[in-house]
């Protein structure tokens, strides 16, 4: 409901105003009187006045100076002018201090509640602006809260190549879905992936942990230099996206630095071994190749932990090296020397691993030859042919299928 005040320092006036016009009807609860400049203040103390109507010549100040403190201290109000002073000078202060009309005494009813009316319409407009704005605020919140999740899921969808590849396609998703995205940025993709974690966790651990991993990624200074959004791509791996600039602009020193401080505060405080691979600066459309490959680097590194690695850096595969002669091997296990045996292997592995040639793609191509090997001595010994047949060879049990980080940092 409104609040009117009528200020004036005759007392018959501001009577025969709050009896001539039928302000309930209006919508107003409570007409207020004043008879000076500080009962007027008192009353703005006491109570939000909507409307103001104000003579101009009072005790204690006039009604330009409370005019003017109005506006300072309750700039919501309406103000009128209701005074018996004609001259022009007075009604364009009244103007430039804001009052919505100038009105002389004596004042006909029907004029008067016309220019209230007024002044009511105009205050609503406002608070429906205020209230618009207040509404448009609070989704602009909400939206500028959610869209770290809406860049998220883009980038999901892009590597998943859930979206066309085609430059074009791309930015126009990302203009709809107002991500500050353009043709002309190059971006830097890095792969953060847990190898293992050092002691066993249960299901509900090992997601407060992987939270506890993001968190300190997106804390990261590189990241927060590059202003790197990160996507979940899988359970116990991160992809950060780095927005890179130009090639030349990326410190990789500096690159490196961070992130191998990252590993090193993980391996600390978070009980996991972990490697980031690094990828090049590329355009959005090469992203998905660019995943692609750091995902390759990862599925490769069997042997080495807690490092970061350069795409850049990464050496050709080595397809024309050959696997070890099982020959010698396979009379080994015919008679029983599983020891010698065991320390051949671990000599082979070793020294691939020295070299840097010991990849998931030969540990696989390891694992069938030897794989064959046993069948072979097994079938030579009669037991492929029976299994009644009595047990000729040492107690050697075959190992399991290897897993990309089957052998440790340690060997």
């Amino acid at each position: 409901m409104l609040h009117l005040l009528i200020v004036d320092d005759e007392i018959h006036a501001v009577r025969g105003i709050k009896a001539g016009v039928a302000w309930e009807e209006m919508g107003f609860a409570q007409v207020h009187e004043a008879y000076n400049i500080r009962q007027a203040k008192e009353m703005f103390g006491a109570h939000r006045i909507d409307v103001l109507i104000c003579d101009i010549e009072m005790p204690e100040g006039n009604g330009f100076e409370l005019l003017t403190w109005v506006k300072e201290h309750s700039p919501e109000t309406e103000s009128l002018f209701l005074t018996c002073h004609a001259e022009f000078e007075y009604a364009q202060k009244a103007i430039q201090l804001g009052s919505l009309d100038y009105m002389l005494k004596p004042v006909r009813f029907p004029e008067l509640e016309t220019a209230v009316r007024k002044a009511i319409a105009k205050r609503e407009k406002e608070r429906d602006l205020i209230r618009f704005k207040e509404t448009y605020n609070h989704y602009y919140r909400l939206w500028e809260s959610y869209q770290p999740l809406f860049i998220e899921r883009f980038w999901r969808e892009l590597i998943q190549r859930s979206v066309p590849s085609r430059k074009e396609h791309i930015l126009e998703i990302a203009a709809k879905q107002n991500i500050p995205y353009n043709g002309d940025m190059t971006f830097l993709p890095v792969l953060v992936s847990v190898q293992r974690w050092h002691k066993s966790l249960t299901l509900r651990e090992e997601k407060i942990m992987e939270y506890a991993l993001r968190n300190s990624l997106e804390e990261l200074p590189v990241i927060q230099q590059y202003k790197g959004q990160i996507v979940q791509v899988k359970n116990g791996a991160l992809l950060a996206v780095l927005t890179a600039g130009c090639e030349a602009g990326m410190d990789k020193s500096k690159l490196g630095a961070g992130f191998q401080e990252y590993i090193d505060a993980c391996d600390h405080y978070f009980f996991c071994d972990l490697c980031c691979y690094i990828g090049s600066p590329s355009s959005i459309e090469e992203i998905p190749d660019r995943f692609d490959a750091l995902t390759a680097m990862e599925a490769r590194n069997v042997t080495q932990s807690n490092k970061a690695f350069f795409l850049s850096d990464q050496k050709p595969a080595y397809d024309t090296i050959p696997l070890p002669q099982m020959n010698g091997w396979a009379e080994m296990l015919k008679c029983g020397c599983t020891q010698a045996l065991a320390a051949e292997i671990d000599s082979y592995l070793h020294a691939m691993k020295r070299m840097e040639r010991l990849d998931a793609k030969l540990l696989r191509g390891f694992y069938e030859d030897f794989l064959q090997m046993i069948h072979h001595v097994l079938h030579s010994e009669g037991r492929g042919r029976t299994r009644s047949s009595p047990r000729r060879c040492g107690p050697f049990k075959l190992p399991p299928p290897p897993a990309p980080s089957g052998i440790s940092g340690s060997g």
